[in-house]
């Protein structure tokens, strides 16, 4: 798992994001963004989204959700949406 800021890719907007994330190999996108699935059109998502739904970016409030994230990424469904 990378932040995007490391790969530079700070300011792709999420269409294209998706398409090069999936082109550099990656299966997923973990986001928390819960207005993605009606920003964008899921039928030809190229990758999988995983959307985390935690109260904030906080670890603290991020980290009771982190099981329930590496069973959804362990069981992932090819470009798919789930939530966690």
């Amino acid at each position: 798992m990378f932040h995007r800021r490391i790969h530079e890719w700070a300011g792709i907007e999420k269409g294209e994001l998706l398409a090069v994330a999936a082109t550099a190999g990656f299966d997923a996108l973990v986001t928390k963004d819960t207005k993605l699935q009606y920003e964008q059109n899921l039928v030809n998502i190229p990758i999988s989204i995983v959307v985390l739904q935690a109260a904030s970016n906080d670890l603290d409030d991020i980290r009771p959700r982190l099981p329930a994230l590496l069973e959804a990424l362990a069981h992932l469904q090819p470009r798919s949406l789930t939530r966690v």
